[in-house]
């Protein structure tokens, strides 16, 4: 698997885990129907068996997704500690606040680095090692 794949599902990942939550804190508040007159003496609004339909698609999705991040979590606890430290923070799979602000994966290196315990020499070689560790074990689960 390429490195630019490893990047894109992290990118994926970090952007689920968004999704789920917010999916979370929506499907506990419940959905209701709004009906109003169109001025033509129809009633319109979403039917019962649309709305159905509709939260079966979000359930569904729901499923995929979190099965797609249960599966790169079990990758990602196969990495080395130092490792993982890097990927987390690069895609802030931390939810740092600050990180928030930047792209998924455009945190600069510098901020990273001050963050971790170790230089930014260190940090090139542990980031690489770290993304052709994850190249090799993507391509044994996916």
């Amino acid at each position: 698997m390429r490195k630019t794949r490893v990047k894109e599902i992290l990118i994926d990942y970090r952007k689920n885990m968004d999704w789920l939550s917010l999916y979370e804190e929506t499907s506990s508040v419940g959905a209701s129907v709004i009906c109003g007159n169109s001025g033509d003496g129809m009633i319109t609004g979403s039917q019962p068996e649309d709305d159905v339909m509709e939260r079966q698609d979000k359930r569904e999705e729901y499923e995929k997704r979190k099965q797609f991040n249960q599966l790169v979590e079990k990758v990602l606890d196969k990495l080395p500690e130092e490792e993982r430290m890097i990927i987390e923070h690069k895609y802030n799979l931390i939810g740092n606040e600050y990180y928030g602000q930047f792209e998924i994966g455009g945190i600069p290196v510098t901020d990273i680095v001050a963050n971790l315990p170790f230089c930014q020499q260190t940090y090139y070689k542990k980031r690489k090692n770290a993304l052709s560790l994850l190249c090799e074990l993507f391509d044994a689960v996916m």
